[in-house]
Order: C-alpha cells, then structure tokens, then sequence
C-alpha cells in the first residue's frame, strides 16, 4: 500500500466522525429553537396570545404582581378583549400604541404597556408551569 492511499482512508473516519458531529449540533440547534427543551407549560384556550410572549417565566412572574393589585381579573373578557386590541399586529407594534396613547399601568413601581400588563396577568392566572411527572 502507498503512504497516500494510507493517508486516504486515515482520513475517512475523521471527516465521517467531523461529518456526524456536525449534523448531530445541527439537529440539536433545531431542537431547541423549536422549543423541545423549554419548560412544559400547561395548554391553555389562551396559549394563541401567551405565545407572543418571548419569556413566559419572566411574564409570569410579573403577571402574579398584576394579579394582586386586580383581584377582579376577567379572564375570558380580558383574552376577547386583547385579542380585538391585537388582532394580527406584531406585539411590539400594539406595545409601541400603548405607549403612544398613554395606555400604561404602573406594577411595583414599573410603569409597562396595558397591553403587556394584561398579557402578563394571563400567563399568571392561566399557564403556570406543569408539575413534573
């Protein structure tokens, strides 16, 4: 045998195993930005607004504070209501009006959009993390 097909099949194996790695991290990027590895939220009715929501943790954490200072929050009529205020608009564009008209609630010293206020109060009453099996 001659040192270059020597050469030849030692590099095979490495660019096969180069090969696998890299398709192994591509489907592992898909995977995660699909979602597969983030927290199992509970289904809602609600989940076609909570979904605009870009961290869902984070929202329901302050959506407990909403909650408190509205002990009368309306579920059902606040999800119709937000879902005519947003329609097919981005979330940014609708938070961007809120600010606009001077549609704002304070919560805990944090002045925020109406809008993400109420999105906010739902995640917390209607989408809390699912217990683990």
């Amino acid at each position: 045998m001659s040192d270059d097909l020597k050469t030849m099949i030692a590099r095979r194996p490495l660019l096969a195993g180069g090969l696998a790695a890299l398709g192994l991290a591509a489907v592992g990027a898909v995977a995660y930005e699909a979602g597969l590895f983030g927290p199992p939220y509970r289904h809602s009715p609600y989940d076609d607004l909570l979904g605009l929501l870009p961290d869902r943790a984070a929202a329901i954490a302050l959506g407990r504070d909403v909650l408190a200072s509205d002990p009368a929050f309306d579920t059902k009529g606040t999800a119709t209501h937000l879902r005519g205020k947003i329609g097919h608009r981005p979330l940014e564009a609708v938070l961007m009006s809120d600010i606009e008209s001077d549609d704002l609630t304070e919560v805990k010293g944090w002045v925020l959009p109406a809008t993400l206020a109420q999105l906010c109060a739902l995640a917390a009453k209607t989408n809390s993390i699912a217990p683990s099996p």
